[in-house]
């Protein structure tokens, strides 16, 4: 989105609606929103050619607060944007800063609250990071509680990965044969050699002990609001994180030595 005009994506949006048939459309770009006037633009373009499809989009909500009082947000939903995703990361300001983060708590909380306001019919989905150092079981029940605040649609939990071209990656974490770094995961594994193992299994806990009430009107609002899609989204989500729960406590009940996690496959290394 910085480096394309808005009438060149219009027109990759025309491909992809009308000669393949897509009906759905992914950014994500990051900052998709970071630009002040691309998304307008593309919105007020799509809603001129017709060309109205449905689309979900990683966000800055510092970018976002702003977008929703200069209307170009409402555009953006107008023209189809019905989910968005946030990289809210941390309950705490050094590690937001660890993460060299621009948006703070408090941009993440206003966004929430626009959302809920005026775009009730879009889901929201954060996303947090764990395993910065000197994090603890304490932390993750903090980042548990935090996403439970903030009245999520859905969350999910990233362990820290040092991805090649992030301050966190060493050229020695790539062993002549790639299995290495395989082991790292986008997701929770729960799996001992990572070092993780204390924080994820305190996050486990937290999921299946902590019930506050603003977790209880969350899954109540999710489950019985008031659009269809927003309705079934949350209901399948729920199904499918209960079920990954279930199959984690067993796991560890029965000393498993289950892969678990979003791991990087073999092909990566190409």
């Amino acid at each position: 989105l910085r480096v394309k005009s808005a009438e060149r994506l219009v027109e990759e949006v025309r491909v992809l609606t009308e000669r393949h048939g897509r009906r759905y459309l992914g950014w994500v770009d990051p900052c998709f929103n970071a630009h002040p006037r691309v998304p307008a633009e593309l919105a007020e373009r799509l809603l001129r050619e017709g060309l109205r499809v449905e689309q979900s989009a990683w966000v800055r909500s510092d970018c976002l607060v702003r977008d929703a009082a200069s209307g170009a947000l409402a555009l953006c939903v107008e023209s189809g944007l019905n989910e968005i995703y946030l990289g809210i990361e941390r309950p705490d300001e050094a590690g937001l800063t660890t993460l060299h983060k621009t948006s703070a708590l408090g941009h993440a909380r206003e966004a929430l609250r626009i959302l809920r306001g005026s775009f009730p019919d879009v889901l929201t989905v954060g996303s947090f990071i764990y395993g910065l150092p000197g994090d603890t079981p304490a932390t993750m029940r903090a980042i548990h509680r935090q996403a439970m605040e903030l009245r999520l649609d859905q969350t999910f939990y990233i362990p820290l990965t040092p991805l090649p071209g992030t301050a966190l990656w060493s050229p020695d974490l790539w062993d002549p044969s790639g299995r290495a770094f395989r082991r790292f995961s986008f997701l929770p594994s729960y799996r001992p050699h990572d070092g993780l193992t204390v924080l994820e299994r305190a996050l486990l806990t937290s999921f299946l002990l902590d019930w506050p009430a603003s977790r209880v009107r969350t899954y109540l609002g999710s489950f019985f609001a008031a659009n269809a899609r927003r309705r079934r989204i949350s209901r399948r989500l729920c199904w499918r994180g209960g079920w990954h729960l279930l199959h984690r406590l067993l796991g560890l009940r029965l000393a498993a030595t289950d892969q678990g996690g979003l791991l990087f496959p073999a092909w990566y290394e190409s």
